[in-house]
């Protein structure tokens, strides 16, 4: 099976042995053909073969899904569905009591816990996601949540 380079970069940076193994080479060539081209006539997207019309959309779906996923797995009970309504609830305190405070701020307080720090990049990355339908551009409840992480982790499996 043939692996997308967005999924591919996606596993690597999640951890993914065997993918970082094939992406670092993808990313040092596109990267060192983005800085010899002073003109900037080729965008480090299309380098990295990205598509270009739709990368930046994909890339913050990408960004917003590993966030939502890692802070999937900081939610402590007992099964997915029920981090899912877990996560949901903790994703609404957040939005309404705590994002308000942090949206000016580059990078998470320190301090912060591991699922604040993982919602607050969510939330970062889910601004430059288009609108879903209902005007959002996060996931908010159970069932989108959950549809995340399954989604998220069928396209890892499928591709490895």
């Amino acid at each position: 099976m043939q692996v997308n380079r967005a999924q591919l970069l996606a596993r690597a940076a999640a951890g993914d042995v065997e993918a970082v193994a094939v992406a670092v080479p993808i990313l040092l060539d596109a990267l060192r053909g983005y800085f010899r081209d002073q003109a900037g006539d080729v965008p480090l997207e299309r380098r990295l073969g990205l598509p270009s019309a739709t990368a930046r959309t994909l890339a913050a779906n990408l960004r917003r899904n590993y966030w939502i996923v890692v802070a999937h797995g900081q939610i402590d009970a007992a099964g997915d569905w029920k981090k899912s309504e877990g996560l949901a609830l903790e994703l609404k305190r957040f939005e309404e009591i705590i994002w308000p405070s942090w949206r000016e701020l580059d990078a998470p307080p320190n301090g912060a816990s591991a699922l604040r720090e993982a919602l607050f990049h969510a939330m970062r990355a889910a601004e430059s996601v288009p609108k879903l339908s209902g005007g959002s551009r996060m996931p908010r409840t159970a069932r989108g949540l959950h549809g995340v992480v399954k989604n998220f982790d069928d396209a890892i499996s499928q591709t490895g």
